[in-house]
């Protein structure tokens, strides 16, 4: 096997300046979340992370829990976790302020009497968590943690193939019709696109996130 060294050569002030860029286009958003997961995907995490929020980042989210504490040694906003989180972490998430995905109804009810932040995923389509995938069963979530310590920062789904304008639409239309049927004006998130679907679709009326 022939091997030979291999390199990245990343401009900090390029990232800065696209994700300035982006964040001046879409200026009706509140949230601004940046995926960070696998170290920037292996692109040296820290002094990415920090050349995103440069450029006006306010969110960042990764996939586990080491992950988010490697962002706390020089962030103290907001951080979640797009995959649940191990039940036994989830006091250390409460006292490092880091949000949580709920994937069912099961987690949530073993995790709604701590005070953590929750983000609930909801299936709109051959999403692989079993979240809610109608109303009636976002209601039910969200009537579960009423009066319990823990509260609902985020309510989003997951564009799949946005290059299929029919399946994206159908997937937006859906979302709405299950947020109205809990009080959705009162959670501080709401958030439907990637970054595709970001560019190729009109913003929801309901969304601040991106």
């Amino acid at each position: 096997m022939i091997t030979r060294d291999t390199y990245i050569e990343i401009n900090l002030n390029s990232i800065r300046d696209n994700v300035a860029k982006i964040v001046d286009a879409y200026k009706d958003y509140k949230y601004r979340v940046a995926v960070v997961k696998s170290d920037c995907y292996g692109h040296k995490g820290e002094q990415v992370v920090k050349a995103i929020l440069a450029g006006g980042a306010n969110y960042l989210t990764v996939s586990m829990f080491d992950e988010a504490m490697a962002l706390r040694k020089f962030w103290d906003g907001p951080i979640s976790l797009l995959v649940p989180c191990p039940l036994d972490m989830i006091d250390q998430c409460v006292e490092h302020n880091i949000s949580i995905t709920v994937p069912d109804m099961d987690y949530l009810k073993q995790v709604a009497d701590k005070p953590v932040k929750l983000h609930l995923r909801v299936d709109v389509g051959d999403d692989f968590y079993n979240g809610p995938k109608t109303g009636e069963e976002l209601r039910q979530y969200y009537d579960y943690v009423q009066d319990r310590a823990a509260s609902i920062e985020a309510i989003y789904m997951h564009s799949y193939c946005t290059e299929d304008e029919e399946f994206t639409q159908e997937g937006f239309r859906r979302f709405e019709s299950m947020i109205k049927a809990i009080p959705y004006e009162t959670i501080p998130m709401i958030s439907v696109p990637n970054s595709l679907a970001l560019v190729n679709y009109p913003k929801q009326p309901y969304a601040n996130a991106f």
